[in-house]
């Protein structure tokens, strides 16, 4: 085999790894060097035509700009009665139907699936639950920031319009008792000035014994018309607070939809950056592959015939 340029005979380290045992290593690595320095030319010339089509793609898909928000499962009375699990909701939002459901509703045409903007939300559109929390990240992309943003509002849309059908009945059953509260305390109050009335009448008779008795019997009344009036109080602020906008409410965000101002894809430079390195990863693999003092270093058995 002939002696690559590189690697002459006289070099202290070829001399040491011939003793070491370490000879083809040594030999593979000065030929494909070699090999590689004379391409130079051709590496940076495939690294700019890897550069030119990371462009080009990155140009044909477009930027993309991505929406997220924080929701909220709504709840009855308190957290402990969530409408819906949040694993459950995780996955409604990751369902492919849901997609579908949002595309319908942003009023993409899809009539076989090759709507471009549909397919970037049937991509995109998802939702995780951190481990600690029961908050549930929902994010999707689109085209441009409003569109994101527009996509991801009806993505919540879709959910409260859900959730309301669980959440009425209970809010309407909650509301029927607290009627029904407001008007036992009523009766109970006309009842009781019915009652004073009466004192009042029985006061300004003359008959001692009747006074006493009736007294007595009023005085009895109207305690225990305190004692429920008291019980329904309560329970008339209990069901208050339990519909309260803090205990009872519908799926919602707990902030506003945040959108970054640079597009979470279709920026040029990293595109770029990784063809160009692809380019020349490539062009370099041919190189060696093609060199034949790369390819005779290779061979132990032409190593070994040297």
């Amino acid at each position: 085999m002939e002696q690559h340029p590189l690697c002459a005979q006289g070099d202290p380290s070829r001399e040491i790894a011939r003793k070491n045992g370490m000879f083809p290593v040594v030999d593979l690595v000065c030929a494909a060097s070699h090999a590689l320095c004379r391409a130079i030319p051709v590496l940076i010339l495939s690294a700019m035509v890897g550069g030119a089509i990371g462009v080009l793609l990155t140009y044909w898909r477009g930027q993309q700009w991505e929406a997220s928000m924080l929701v909220q499962v709504g709840q009855i009375g308190s957290s402990s009665a969530p409408l819906v699990a949040p694993a459950d909701l995780v996955n409604r939002v990751n369902f492919a139907g849901f997609s579908a459901q949002v595309c319908g509703a942003a009023g993409y045409v899809e009539p076989s699936g090759k709507d471009p903007r549909c397919r970037i939300v049937r991509k995109t559109l998802s939702a995780r639950l951190p481990r600690s929390g029961n908050l549930v990240a929902v994010s999707v992309r689109d085209v441009s920031p409003d569109g994101a943003r527009a996509l991801a509002a009806l993505a919540l849309n879709i959910l409260q319009t859900e959730h309301q059908a669980i959440l009425e009945p209970s809010v309407t059953r909650l509301t029927n008792t607290l009627n029904d509260v407001n008007a036992n305390i009523r009766l109970i109050t006309e009842s009781r000035a019915e009652i004073f009335k009466s004192v009042i009448k029985v006061a300004g008779t003359n008959a001692v014994e009747r006074k006493f008795s009736e007294n007595v019997l009023l005085s009895s009344l109207i305690k225990s018309d305190d004692s429920e009036v008291r019980a329904l109080r309560q329970q008339k602020e209990q069901i208050t607070e339990q519909l309260s906008n803090v205990r009872t409410f519908n799926t919602r965000s707990v902030a506003p939809v945040f959108v970054p101002t640079r597009p979470a894809a279709g920026t040029y430079l990293m595109p770029t950056i990784l063809w160009s390195v692809l380019g020349m990863v490539l062009c370099a693999a041919v190189v060696l592959i093609r060199d034949p003092m790369t390819r005779a270093a290779a061979s132990y058995d032409d190593i070994r015939d040297d």
